[in-house]
C-alpha cells in the first residue's frame, strides 16, 4: 500500500532543511540539487513542492511574516496597554525574533539586499511586509497622539523612522560580535521616551 504523504507537512520539512542549506552556503551559492540532497530526495520530487529556491524563500519569508504580524496584532489589540507601551513592546518582538532566530534572519537581510538590486517581484513583497510594520507604528504614534501621550508629530514621518531604526538595528547586529541586545533595546527606548508629551 502507497504511503501517504501530508503535502503541507511535508513542504514544512522542505523548508526547515533549505533553511539550513541556506545558512551555510547562503542564497546564491545554493541551488535545488543542494536543497533536494539535505532533503534525501530528487530534484524531481523536490518539484513537486515547489518550482524553484525563489518560492522556497518566499514561503520561509512569508511565514516569519504571518508569525510576527499575529504577535505585533495580539500587542496591538491590548486595550490595557498604552501606546507607548505596545510600541515598545513591538519593537522588543522585532528585535528579540532576530535574536531568536539570528540565522533566519540573516538569510532575510541577505534576500533583502540582493532584491533591492536584482529582483523586482520579491522587492515588492519585502517591502509590502515592511509597509505593514510601518503601518502598525502609525497606528500606534496616531493613537497615542489622541490620548495625549505624546507629543504632536507627523505619525507616518515617525513610523518611517522608528522602522528604519529597527531595520538597521537587525542589520547591524548581524555583523557586530559582542553587542548586548539589552542595551541596544533600551537605547532605543530612550528615543522612544523623546516622544512622550
Amino acid at each position: 500500500m502507497p504511503k501517504i504523504v501530508d503535502f503541507e507537512q511535508k513542504k514544512q520539512e522542505i523548508v526547515e532543511k533549505a533553511m539550513k542549506v541556506f545558512i551555510e552556503k547562503g542564497y546564491h551559492r545554493t541551488n535545488l540539487a543542494d536543497i533536494a540532497k539535505e532533503c534525501n530526495m530528487g530534484r524531481t520530487t523536490l518539484y513537486q513542492y515547489f518550482k524553484d529556491k525563489d518560492e522556497i524563500f518566499d514561503y520561509v519569508a512569508k511565514q516569519l511574516s504571518k508569525n510576527l504580524e499575529i504577535d505585533c496584532m495580539d500587542i496591538l489589540e491590548n486595550n490595557k496597554l498604552s501606546a507607548a507601551d505596545k510600541l515598545k513592546m513591538i519593537i522588543s518582538l522585532l528585535t528579540l525574533q532576530y535574536q531568536l532566530e539570528k540565522n533566519k534572519m540573516l538569510m532575510i537581510i541577505e534576500m533583502w539586499l540582493l532584491s533591492k538590486r536584482e529582483n523586482d517581484t520579491l522587492k515588492k513583497k519585502f517591502e509590502k511586509r515592511i509597509n505593514v510594520l510601518r503601518k502598525m507604528f502609525e497606528q500606534l504614534l496616531d493613537e497615542g497622539i489622541r490620548a495625549k501621550e505624546f507629543k504632536e508629530i507627523n505619525p507616518k514621518a515617525m513610523a518611517f523612522t522608528i522602522s528604519t531604526l529597527v531595520e538597521t538595528f537587525v542589520l547591524q547586529a548581524a555583523f557586530a560580535n559582542n553587542i548586548s541586545y539589552q542595551e541596544h533595546l533600551n537605547n532605543i527606548y530612550a528615543l522612544l521616551n523623546g516622544l512622550k508629551a
